[in-house]
């Protein structure tokens, strides 16, 4: 009986009194929150209460002190306001166990036992702190630098479903078969077969043998460098026409699609699809995608390698919304601590690259010496034509001089010319000594160098050429960044994107209108709202920070007439029914009772 008297989800008694709930409108993802946070065992109400925050807006502890706990209680039950408290907690509750339970509690919310195509993709995130970490590629960055790998999985339809966390320790290609393996934990089905979806990232002949090899899984990917040069005119082609709504579900856009499909010659048990993509701006491409999916329809992997960019902007979305690339914690784990757990393999020494590098040094000024020398040759070529041609043009002049000897001024003309062609002799042959030199000069620069350099192979010749990839990074005291506690509040973070997308997407065939549908259910969720008790019914009235025009707030009040039934549903009999309805703007009805409490006359 008292249950049924309580507030859904928090199980507080629903107030006789008309009370300000400063973040009521969380109450309608209660259902969703609930389901999963329901039957945690360890900080149930903890979990609870940073799944409230983070969809409030307060994506990592330091946020939460924006927020009114006293509210919150109403809503989700217990709460801790101490950020430090907050902080030692996560220590206790964040693992590799925690983490896998939240991971497929996610799991449950979007249905993954009815899926069976997914879409992998590393998402970097730059470290700007002063350990010392190993450094990856970052592709936002487009430059080699510290980076926290974030290894994602997303289902078809672009949900984030699992999130991975490691440094560069393994390559892209080991992590993937890595997650693969972990994914798989949080299914209820592991042995399933699985489609799988990635970028030229992955592509490589022996990881595409590899993943066929394993005989579990197929893989889709596109063809890297592809030449253009695949499409067969003697062949037919077959097409087909998607159409995507773009600002409402009228505005639709036509996306056609001609393919082909061949064996693909690298390796028979992979097709090749050829495919000439036109959208709406009749701009053609052409690309060929591959796959080892037998059975798939072919117009369900073309669609699935064009809509990739689903999850490329959902890795902005939850970086903006739900603050994925939040560090979380500063821990770090030193390489002598965690040896035991990785995979060790040999790689070139420090001492190989080391003298590699130095060879490479020698090699640079080798060129630079030999350019030098050729760019030599050609001056002084130019420089012999020069004097040649000023020769013969004094030459030519005192010979003209000669000829018409008749004036005493030709004379001295004739004995004037004759003195600068002696000097003109005289410098070409300080030129030609110099020249000389300088050719002696560079010869000897290059043959040093070539001492040098081959000074430099035989010193990398005789280096130890590998040596254990794990001892190398215990010796220069390397450290990877403690991400346990960052992987717990990551999967209550992609869970708290699909929370909210879930309710968006119960608001979109309402609205109809794309561009600022999640933007009006962002501000419901975050409105405060006055909560009482009338005839045996928990009502909240909501009060958005925006004004609804007459006819969306109409849309308004259905939605929130249709959350109020799920909420209903969800908690039958666990507790009061609710019902969600927008603060009428025009009541002249609102008085201040007494602190805390706001009256508000019952409408007749």
């Amino acid at each position: 009986l008292f249950r049924s008297q309580s507030m859904p989800c928090s199980g507080r008694a629903v107030p006789e009194q008309p009370t300000l709930c400063h973040h009521a409108g969380v109450l309608l993802m209660s259902h969703w929150i609930d389901a999963l946070t329901a039957e945690w065992t360890v900080r149930s109400d903890l979990v609870r209460q940073w799944v409230g925050q983070i969809l409030l807006g307060a994506v990592n502890h330091e946020q939460s002190k924006r927020l009114s706990f006293s509210s919150l209680e109403w809503l989700i039950g217990p709460t801790i306001r101490s950020l430090n408290h907050q902080r030692r907690l996560l220590g206790e509750v964040a693992g590799i166990e925690p983490t896998r339970s939240m991971l497929e509690r996610n799991g449950r919310l979007l249905d993954l036992h009815k899926q069976d195509l997914f879409y992998f993709d590393p998402h970097a995130e730059e470290y700007t702190g002063v350990l010392k970490t190993l450094k990856g590629w970052s592709g936002g960055l487009h430059r080699i630098d510290k980076i926290i790998n974030m290894d994602f999985i997303h289902t078809e339809d672009g949900a984030p479903c699992f999130v991975q966390h490691a440094d560069n320790f393994y390559d892209m290609r080991e992590r993937f078969f890595m997650s693969i393996k972990a994914f798989r934990g949080i299914l209820a089905d592991a042995q399933r077969t699985l489609t799988w979806v990635a970028d030229r990232g992955l592509y490589g002949l022996d990881t595409l043998r590899r993943i066929v090899d394993e005989g579990k899984d197929h893989f889709i990917t596109w063809e890297k460098n592809y030449k253009r040069d695949g499409w067969d005119k003697s062949v037919d082609a077959q097409q087909f026409e998607v159409l995507k709504a773009r600002n409402n579900a009228e505005d639709l856009r036509c996306y056609r699609f001609r393919w082909q499909e061949h064996p693909w010659p690298r390796e028979p048990r992979f097709q090749r699809i050829i495919v000439r993509a036109i959208n709406p701006g009749g701009r053609e491409i052409e690309v060929a995608v591959l796959t080892s999916d037998p059975d798939r329809d072919r117009r369900s992997v073309i669609g699935a390698m064009f809509n990739r960019w689903l999850q490329e902007n959902d890795f902005g979305y939850m970086n903006r919304h739900m603050g994925i690339n939040e560090l979380t914690s500063r821990d770090q784990e030193p390489y002598t601590a965690i040896g035991g757990h990785l995979e060790d393999r040999q790689v070139l020494s420090r001492e190989y690259k080391a003298f590699r590098r130095e060879k490479m040094r020698e090699e640079s000024s080798l060129k630079r010496l030999l350019l030098k020398r050729e760019k030599h040759r050609k001056k002084q070529a130019d420089h012999i034509r020069s004097e040649r041609r000023d020769r013969n043009r004094l030459a030519r002049h005192i010979k003209k001089l000669l000829d018409a000897l008749v004036d005493p001024n030709h004379a001295r003309e004739l004995k004037k010319r004759r003195r600068a062609l002696e000097r003109l002799i005289a410098k070409h042959k300080a030129n030609r000594i110099e020249r000389r030199s300088k050719k002696k000069e560079i010869n000897q620069l290059i043959d040093d160098q070539n001492r040098a350099v081959e000074a430099a192979g035989n010193r990398m010749a005789e280096s130890v050429r590998e040596e254990s990839r794990l001892q190398a990074l215990i010796d220069e005291q390397y450290v990877r960044m403690d991400t346990r506690r960052k992987a717990f509040m990551d999967a209550i973070r992609i869970s708290c994107r699909n929370i909210f997308c879930k309710l968006a997407m119960e608001f979109r065939p309402l609205y109809d209108n794309y561009r600022d549908d999640h933007f009006i259910v962002r501000e419901l969720t975050r409105s405060s709202g006055i909560i009482h008790k009338r005839d045996g019914i928990a009502h909240v009235l909501l009060m958005p920070t925006m004004q609804f025009p007459p006819a969306t707030r109409d849309i308004v009040q259905t939605f929130l007439a249709q959350m109020s039934q799920q909420i209903n549903d969800h908690f039958d009999g666990l507790s009061m029914p609710i019902h969600i309805q927008l603060l009428d703007e025009n009541s002249n009805d609102l008085v201040l009772d007494q602190p805390g409490l706001i009256c508000v006359s019952s409408p007749s």
